[in-house]
């Protein structure tokens, strides 16, 4: 059996795929990046076809704005969001061809409760001449640590600064538009904080642990170093 979502990425390939989703410009402070087990259940198909069987593993779910990866074994498939009434629900393309049929996905994940989920697969193919309808459920489980999402600028006695920006072994560059901005999703630590780091040329250094809510549009003032 193939895994999950080698599963969804071949049936993308073979379909036609047209962007059947909803976006949003913001998800809110729900941040689901990181790593999710998942479990398939309930399958099930029509007469005279083929069931899959239930499977589990593993994939990473990475968020960008409104935008959401899965990706399992190097392979990347790619869906939008809704958010409403404390969940969001993650759409996959709809795909469809009118000649072999269509295959609808989507994950709802409770902000609420935000290590789990559920999700439903459903599909309609035309499988040796044999319309055939089928199916799974299934839930998803955080395993990795709590991502968040962090933003500021980075400035020296008032003036931005083009600054290396770390935090949960990612990084980035403050240089794009001399505003000395930065934005991540990073992991927390293991005690649920931001070591967050700055550094730059001619400036000490900059280290300090911060709350995930005050890391959301946090300044780092950096010192000059003593001549």
């Amino acid at each position: 059996m193939k895994n999950f979502i080698s599963i969804l990425v071949f049936f993308m390939a073979v379909f036609v795929c047209s962007g059947g989703w909803t976006s949003i410009a913001s998800a809110g402070d729900y941040e689901p990046t990181g790593w999710w087990s998942y479990t398939t259940l309930n399958n099930w198909a029509s007469e005279g076809c083929q069931v899959a069987d239930d499977e589990n593993g593993s994939l990473e779910i990475v968020r960008t704005g409104s935008t959401f990866y899965f990706i399992e074994d190097g392979q990347i498939t790619t869906g939008g969001v809704i958010a409403e009434d404390g969940t969001m629900t993650i759409k996959l393309p709809e795909c469809s061809y009118e000649e072999i049929g269509e295959i609808n996905i989507s994950v709802t994940l409770s902000s609420n409760s935000a290590g789990t989920g559920t999700g439903l697969w459903t599909m309609q193919l035309l499988e040796s001449g044999v319309q055939c309808n089928g199916g799974f459920d299934f839930t998803l489980t955080r395993i990795g640590p709590e991502y968040v999402s962090i933003s500021g600028n980075v400035n020296s006695e008032g003036t931005p600064l083009c600054a290396m920006v770390l935090a949960g072994g990612r990084h980035m560059f403050t240089c794009g538009d001399n505003t000395g901005q930065y934005e991540m999703v990073v992991p927390l630590e293991t005690n649920g904080m931001v070591r967050l780091q700055a550094y730059c040329e001619g400036q000490v250094p900059f280290v300090r642990e911060l709350t995930p809510a005050e890391a959301v549009g946090y300044t780092i003032n950096m010192t000059p170093c003593s001549p």
